[in-house]
Formats: C-alpha cells, structure tokens, sequence
C-alpha cells in the first residue's frame, strides 16, 4: 500500500471520494514522477507531518493499481528520518505535455481511499 498527502481541493465532500487533482505532476517545478510513501514504513499521520499548509490528507492506493495503469515504482534512496526513508517514486509510461493524462489520473482517483480525509 502506498501513501500519498492531497490538499483540501482533491476531496469530493459530496461524493467522499478523491478527486483526480490529487495525481498531478508539477511540470513547472520539473516533477516528472509522482510521491508516495510505503505505508509498511509509515502512518498516514506520519505522512501529514510534511503537508505544506493546513487541512491536508491522506489517500492510499496499492503499487498493484499504479504498475497496472502503467507506472514504473522505485524507492527513492534519500537519507534522513522514517518518512524520507519510506519515500518511494511513481513515474507514468506517458504524459501529455508533462501532465498525467486525465484518464489516467481518473483511473487511479477511482482505486485511491482516503486514510484521512483533508478539512477544508
């Protein structure tokens, strides 16, 4: 099981399920994969510990789901506390124009539960 923290705006208060907004790259910042922490490592509080503002989440989907819709998974080897060590790298087989398609996030908004919901 992965791990991933999603802001307020990736929450579907209606619905209660996870919006596809939650799985986008940054291609302004150069983000070519996306972050996932290996839940047999951390918990989903762990994982809010380093959410860059308030009302943060957690969503959690199994590597299973990611290398079926495509993605190539690695551990991503920084040093430094439990949460660092438990990072692990999603990258996609293809993006348009350095996005995810939308499909694709789709796909995997469908397959991810909250852990915990974000607070908006």
């Amino acid at each position: 099981m992965l791990l991933r923290r999603a802001s307020p705006q990736a929450f579907d208060g209606v619905t209660r399920s996870v919006r596809r907004v939650a799985f986008m790259l940054r291609p302004s910042r150069d983000e070519s994969e996306l972050s996932f922490y290996d839940a047999s490592r951390v918990s989903p509080v762990e994982v809010l510990t380093g959410a860059p503002g308030e009302g943060w989440g957690v969503v959690a989907i199994t590597a299973g789901e990611l290398r079926s819709l495509g993605f190539t998974l690695r551990r991503d080897s920084r040093s430094g506390d439990r949460t660092a060590e438990a990072h692990v790298l999603a990258r996609p087989a293809t993006t348009d124009d350095g996005q995810i398609p939308a499909e694709v996030r789709l796909a995997i908004a469908i397959a991810a539960l909250w852990m915990i919901e974000p607070q908006a």
